[in-house]
Formats: C-alpha cells, sequence, structure tokens
C-alpha cells in the first residue's frame, strides 16, 4: 500500500535494517562509480531540503563529475543498452550544467527534477542492483503537477516543499529484489496466439492450476491508443489507457518493438508490449526492471491441463469462494 500524503509530523518507527541483496550481476568497478553518483545524488536532494544554494552548487557539481566519468562501457549488456546507459548519462550530465546556471531556486529545483527522471532511467538501464533505491512521488509539487525524487531510504523528506510539506510523498521501492512499486505482486503466464485472436492464461487457484482460454479481441476495444512517447528501461513506449466513469483508470506504457508471446501483466491485447503500468484506482505502478526476450516460440503445456474458458473458470472462483 501507498503512503498517503499527508504534512502532520507524526514519527513514523524505526525500519528495519535492509537485508543485503544477492551478488551484483554488474562489476565492481562500475557500482563503485554508480555507488558514487547516487551518494551525490542524495546530498543535493539534502541540500534542496535545506534549500542551501551553495551546497546546491557543490553537491550539482560532484553529481556532474559522477556522471562524466561513470564507466558505462563495464556494464554487462549488449552494445544497444550500453548506448543508451550513456545518453541517459549524458542527459544527467546536461541537465546538471544547466542547474548550476539557474539564479531562481525554484527553477533549480525543476532541473532537479528533470534530473532524477534521469537517473531513474538509468537505474533501469543498468540493471543496478547493489543497493535499494526508493522512488518517492509528492502529487503537490509544482502547483499539483507532481513530481519524484530518489531516496536510499523510504523516509520521506520533500525536497520540492520542504517548509510548506516536508513529509508529504508516496513511497515506493526500486531494485532487484522488487519487481512492482507499491505493493506484492505474482504474475500468471499468459500465452498468446495473435493470428487465431486468443489467449490461454496459466492460473493457480486453490491448489489447482488452470489454463483458462480468452479472446484477445473482446479486450482490445477498452484501450484508447495514444502518441504521447517516452523511454522505459531502454525501449521507445507509447502510452495507452481506459476510462472508467469519465475518469482515467488505468494507463500503460507499451513498446512496439517486439510483441511477447508470454506475459505477466495480462495486457497482451495491446499492439505491443507493456513495460510500465499505472493503475490509478489503486496507486499501484508496475514496471520492468528486466527483460527477456526468447527467440523461440513457446509451447503451451497440455498434460494434464484444466483448460477452460474464461466465463468457466469465473463459475469456478465463485463457487469455491462459496
Amino acid at each position: 500500500m501507498l503512503v498517503a500524503c499527508s504534512s502532520d509530523d507524526e514519527k513514523k518507527p524505526e525500519p528495519p535494517p535492509q537485508a543485503p541483496l544477492t551478488q551484483s550481476q554488474n562489476s565492481e568497478a562500475f557500482n563503485k562509480g554508480f555507488d558514487k553518483l547516487l551518494t551525490s545524488y542524495y546530498s543535493l536532494q539534502a541540500a534542496f531540503v535545506k534549500e542551501d544554494t551553495l551546497a546546491i552548487a557543490t553537491n550539482a557539481k560532484a553529481l556532474k563529475l559522477a556522471a562524466d566519468s561513470l564507466p558505462v562501457n563495464l556494464i554487462k549488456a549488449d552494445s544497444s543498452i550500453i548506448d543508451v546507459a550513456k545518453t541517459d548519462a549524458q542527459n544527467i550530465s546536461d541537465e546538471i550544467k544547466g542547474l548550476l546556471g539557474e539564479k531562481d531556486l525554484e527553477n533549480k529545483r525543476k532541473s532537479f527534477e528533470t534530473t532524477t527522471n534521469h537517473l531513474a532511467e538509468l537505474i533501469k538501464v543498468v540493471k543496478y542492483d547493489k543497493s535499494v533505491v526508493y522512488l518517492i512521488h509528492c502529487p503537490m509539487a509544482f502547483n499539483n503537477k507532481g513530481a519524484d525524487w530518489l531516496s536510499k531510504t523510504d523516509e520521506v523528506v520533500n525536497p520540492y516543499l520542504p517548509k510548506e510539506m516536508p513529509n508529504c510523498g508516496e513511497s515506493f521501492k526500486r531494485g532487484r529484489k522488487t519487481k512492482i512499486l507499491g505493493k506484492a505482486f505474482v504474475p500468471n503466464t499468459v500465452y498468446c496466439d495473435y493470428a487465431k485472436g486468443y489467449t490461454i492464461k496459466e492460473v493457480e487457484w486453490k491448489d489447482d492450476n488452470y489454463f483458462v482460454r480468452d479472446s484477445i479481441i473482446n479486450k482490445q476495444d477498452s484501450w484508447i491508443l495514444s502518441e504521447e512517447a517516452k523511454t522505459v528501461f531502454g525501449y521507445p513506449c507509447k502510452l495507452a489507457y481506459t476510462m472508467e466513469d469519465d475518469k482515467i483508470s488505468r494507463m500503460v506504457w507499451y513498446t512496439d518493438n517486439f510483441k511477447c508471446s508470454l506475459s505477466g501483466t495480462g495486457d497482451y491485447s495491446l499492439p505491443g508490449t507493456v513495460l510500465e503500468s499505472l493503475d490509478t484506482r489503486s496507486n499501484t505502478l508496475t514496471t520492468a526492471i528486466d527483460l527477456q526476450i526468447e527467440t523461440n516460440p513457446m509451447m503451451i503445456p497440455v498434460k494434464g491441463a484444466k483448460l477452460v474458458s474464461q466465463q468457466e473458470f469465473d463459475k469456478i472462483k465463485k463457487n469455491k469462494k462459496g
């Protein structure tokens, strides 16, 4: 669940110490450079909380130096991912240069927000896993437009409204141990046949496994496709959303670079693969932190399978609940 935006001074209980993460997939040399990048960012964030312009300038310069010297070539990834990471690191450096040139504190904060977005994207692209990084969102920043910042803990100390609303924020977690931002999530497996227009979803229910067949076509009409674009996990993505009671109920960012025959998000009716999803009703944001593309076609298991239609499965769930 998410922490509601609040400005009271009630103290939260001390969080338990972080458990050590498993061995990093990146080299020690790369992680050392990335840790320096994060440390400089955290110091800059703290300077904005204190509204200390001298500390902002000092830590911004340190962050730019860390971005410029980040050993991106040491990432254990193919050349296309390395190129995206280089672009993200350069974007951080360029934005910090702009921040240093701003005279007004509010404009510096806007540059800090943009820097945060580039760094959050870089964390996903390089699959940084040395420590947990929290993404915190303040919906009240910049006249209710909202803005994010990153933190090494889930404590909310707002760099955008440090005096007015220092505890305004919603805490999510980015890192190797978390595949969803907001709450626990266990994906179903979905096998898609786009040519025939149906899916078969593998579902575990009440200690039984079912293979539920449903139509792709029936689900396509509910999506509204937009030309709005952004990059997620190094891939160019487009926006799609659904409406409920004249309000946006779901927003997803999908890439049409490829289609998956296996999905954990349930968004297989879209013309691409969903890499980020926001359920506005529950304020739950899901984002990809790992992506593996298989070239071999996936075969639907049939041995011992309980193959049912979606309508039949709905009845099974209703009866077992009763």
